[in-house]
């Protein structure tokens, strides 16, 4: 009878958003709204004694705002990325597995980053957002990375970089050497042209090392300690390699920030970058644990 009520309640809120579909945003909003009523029966149903019946209505209130993100325009995805936080913090209230699970998640982006997560929930959806929409990506990555992570880690290693920073090669290029971006990026490490002569990479008159994955990685390995000695924290060494170093900087002075994680809190940075440091720790976590992922 509850799981009954609750589909009612749920396709009622989509009903009504879809009623609107003048404006994408109001369908959207809809599915936002029947994510947290799912939420809030999961948790409900938990608290009963009902736990597998609890987390399989979590799981689905994930993917329902999985699908609002997908819809969704910058402002809708930032306040996907709040309440997917404030719910999976909920949830691991009355739920022991999401509380290890939140723990775990600190607890690697601390030994990454030496910065705990204000919203660990970011990067918990950013798990669920690789393996359901982003799966067959992430398996040509994994198997392209069979190729390069050896290397990758040993260069970060000698530069004094963390080597869970490899990952980062994955959100930027899927491991590719060489992928050009419509802004003109190109490599492994998807480096502008400038920023690329910056770093030792000869550019132009028929020679692109951008292409070259052993150069491209020690430019890159040069760049993010260049960037953590100017910020003197990952998070923001990372987020400025997104989005540049003058952008971070501006976005902490007008602010009035201290870290990446205030930076987030307070909307200070665009969306893509606001997702990068979660979509790295997330692809991390995965890469730990292919086979308990369900990848060979």
């Amino acid at each position: 009878m509850k799981n009954a009520l609750l589909i009612m309640t749920i396709l009622f809120a989509v009903l009504c958003a879809t009623w609107s579909l003048a404006s994408t945003t109001e369908y959207t909003r809809g599915l936002v709204k029947a994510a947290q009523l799912t939420f809030e029966e999961g948790a409900k149903t938990f608290r009963s004694g009902d736990q597998a019946a609890g987390r399989a209505l979590f799981r689905q209130s994930n993917a329902i705002l999985m699908q609002a993100d997908i819809e969704g325009d910058e402002d809708l995805q930032r306040r996907i990325d709040r309440i997917f936080n404030f719910l999976f913090e909920d949830m691991a209230k009355v739920d022991p597995q999401t509380a290890q699970r939140l723990l775990d998640i600190r607890a690697q982006v601390d030994s990454v980053y030496q910065s705990a997560p204000v919203q660990p929930g970011q990067v918990e959806y950013f798990v669920g957002y690789l393996l359901k929409e982003r799966r067959q990506f992430l398996i040509n990555s994994f198997n392209r990375s069979l190729r390069y992570i050896p290397m990758i880690r040993e260069e970060f290693r000698q530069a004094g970089i963390p080597e869970d920073l490899a990952y980062m090669a994955l959100v930027e290029s899927g491991f590719r050497p060489d992928p050009t971006s419509h802004a003109g990026a190109k490599g492994l490490w998807q480096f502008m042209p400038e920023t690329a002569k910056r770093f030792g990479l000869k550019v132009g008159g028929g020679v692109d090392e951008r292409t070259d994955p052993v150069k491209a990685t020690r430019a890159a390995a040069q760049y993010l300690k260049t960037l953590h000695a100017m910020f003197g924290d990952w998070p923001l060494a990372v987020a400025a390699y997104n989005c540049g170093e003058g952008r971070v900087q501006k976005a902490l002075k007008k602010s009035g920030s201290r870290t990446y994680w205030e930076l987030v809190e307070k909307k200070a940075l665009p969306v893509e970058t606001q997702r990068y440091v979660p979509s790295i720790v997330a692809a991390t976590i995965i890469s730990r644990d292919l086979k308990g992922y369900g990848f060979n």
